[in-house]
């Protein structure tokens, strides 16, 4: 409390009103001192004055002297001395002339004895008292014959100089309290608009830009107050302005695709978009924390090090295995503020999906160049044979054209699938949809695939509710029906039952494909719809299976926007669930 301005103005006021107080009475009480003793002394003077003319109006020294001395003394509260030429007190009001001594050596007796005023301030033996005395010659006809002498108490002097002391104490103190009241009050005055102006400053401070100061008069604490206003303005606008560039630059990094997230000179993450604590997979809290600490990868971290060495930019693939992989494309770029790095930008495009894209690729060339090259050897080699051993006998050239015309079919069959694959996803089949009975289909389609089933002795069972119209294309959903239930006949040995159920829940049209075939293990469920992905690859093989039945059923589905589901069991059988939108 005692630092602050206000305090700071009235210790000064006071040392100034102090001093001036001090001067003041130093200037008043001495002279006044002075003043009082010249005016004690010319009283003195005046009385002794008087005492001599008592003296010179008496015919001689006699008894009635002292009588008159007593009395006067008695009226002006003085000591009254009248001693003799000689030194001999002749009367005195304090004390028995007889009983005291010769005063003709007492310096203001010897004085006036020479014919001067004598003056002295000694201590009395007679009074046992400190006085201060004026003594005046006596003369008649020119001759001394005697001295008047008055004497006061010094005591008595400076009682007198005391009180006025106290008066003057008084007068002081009054004068400090009231200076103390106008100084407390002048300095208000003045610092009261200083605090007004700091906790105005103190608000803006804190953000509330909208705090005015209220000018009363027109000072330099006026104007101070309103630089304040100007500046408060000021900041408001260019606050609002930053706030309106960081919303945009949040909304942009919020709505980005790719991950963005920027990191300080130590690797620590300052910014992250959703983006990239999505894609990334990252846990909270991230935002201070090191990048090795949030997303666990040293090849990263190398990078970021390299990059902030070097303040060249750098690109880079980045593999994370959180569940499962992911390949990210990482660009790295420095930050720099007034020739100084002042950080690192990271932006990750997630290219898993590529990355799978271009392997389904190289995979799919490869398997097609492996389905056909298989049929296309076979029949090479045959033709060979057949070539060489001109000949040959009916029956052996009957059996190696039987095979030929085998491996014709399947790769005429490959060659339709891989067509049919391609007019799907290139959207060119399927895309006049109409709302349609899927029960109607489905009777069509096992009513046509049923011949099939019962030559490999297999029971094929059709349960259908009522009001199963979905929005399709009656080819594709019919195609979807014979390749699911082509697989089922394939892979369910003789015995077995093959059942397909049609029903509606919720606004949904749900259609069961079960059968008690060999089933399917769970590691190799999420693969089946791959193209040319095979369970059992020599098996398949032998059944006529290209590998791309599920792949185009996949495809047909998602044209429709509807869901395929699959649950197996090795050795017990596998149901595929279809789930439509009820039209």
């Amino acid at each position: 409390m005692f630092k602050s301005i206000r305090w700071k103005l009235t210790a000064t006021y006071l040392l100034l009103l102090s001093l001036t107080i001090v001067v003041l009475t130093l200037a008043f009480i001495f002279p006044m001192q002075q003043y009082y003793l010249t005016f004690f002394e010319r009283n003195l003077t005046s009385q002794a004055q008087l005492v001599r003319q008592l003296v010179l109006n008496s015919p001689e020294l006699n008894a009635d002297l002292q009588q008159q001395v007593d009395k006067w003394a008695e009226d002006i509260a003085l000591r009254i001395t009248v001693v003799d030429a000689g030194g001999a007190v002749f009367a005195d009001s304090d004390e028995d002339p007889a009983k005291m001594e010769n005063h003709r050596h007492r310096p203001e007796i010897a004085t006036a004895l020479a014919g001067g005023t004598g003056r002295a301030t000694r201590f009395s033996t007679t009074t046992n008292r400190r006085l201060k005395y004026v003594a005046l010659p006596v003369t008649r006809q020119g001759e001394i014959i005697g001295v008047s002498r008055i004497a006061i108490p010094v005591s008595d002097v400076s009682a007198i100089f005391d009180q006025i002391k106290e008066i003057l104490g008084l007068a002081i103190l009054a004068a400090a309290l009231v200076g103390l009241l106008v100084s407390f009050k002048l300095s208000a005055t003045l610092t009261q608009p200083v605090e007004e102006i700091t906790q105005v400053a103190g608000k803006i401070a804190e953000g509330r830009f909208r705090e005015r100061f209220s000018p009363r008069t027109d000072d330099e604490i006026a104007v101070l107050g309103k630089t304040i206003n100007s500046m408060a303005e000021i900041l408001e606008g260019k606050v609002n302005e930053i706030e309106r560039h960081r919303s945009r630059l949040a909304a942009v990094l919020d709505n980005m695709v790719s991950g963005v997230t920027v990191l300080n000179g130590k690797g620590e993450i300052e910014i992250i978009n959703l983006a990239a604590q999505k894609e990334l997979e990252l846990e909270q809290p991230i935002l201070g924390r090191h990048n090795l600490e949030v997303i666990r990868n040293h090849k990263l971290n190398d990078q970021i090090k390299q990059v902030l060495h070097s303040g060249q930019v750098s690109s880079f693939e980045m593999n994370l295995l959180h569940g499962r992989k992911k390949v990210f494309l990482v660009h790295l770029a420095v930050i720099s503020a007034a020739e100084h790095t002042d950080g690192i930008i990271a932006v990750f495009h997630d290219i898993t999906q590529l990355r799978q894209l271009e392997q389904m690729r190289k995979d799919f060339v490869a398997n097609v160049s492996h389905e056909l090259k298989t049929p296309l050897t076979s029949i090479s080699g045959f033709v060979e044979t057949m070539l060489d051993e001109t000949e040959m006998d009916v029956k052996t050239r009957e059996k190696f054209l039987r095979i030929m015309a085998k491996e014709t079919s399947r790769l005429d069959t490959l060659i339709e699938d891989l067509l049919e694959l391609s007019r799907i996803e290139s959207g060119r089949v399927y895309n006049e949809q109409d709302t349609v009975d899927l029960g109607e289909i489905l009777r069509e389609v096992t009513e046509e695939m049923r011949p099939r089933a019962e030559e490999k002795g297999l029971s094929l069972n059709l349960s259908l509710t009522e009001g199963l119209d979905v929005q399709g294309s009656v080819s594709g959903l019919a195609q979807v029906a014979i390749n699911l239930l082509d697989n089922a006949i394939k892979y369910t040995p003789a015995g077995g039952s093959i059942d397909v159920h049609g029903h509606t829940t919720f606004g949904d049209v749900i259609i069961d494909f079960r059968d008690t075939g060999v089933g399917i293990p769970l590691e190799e469920v999420e693969r089946i719809f791959e193209r040319f992905y095979r369970v059992d690859k020599a098996r398949s093989r032998k059944l006529g299976g290209t590998g791309l039945g599920l792949a185009i059923v996949k495809h047909i589905m998602e044209n429709h926007q509807a869901r395929i589901k699959v649950d197996s069991t090795p050795g017990v059988g596998t149901v595929f669930s279809l789930k439509f939108n009820k039209a």
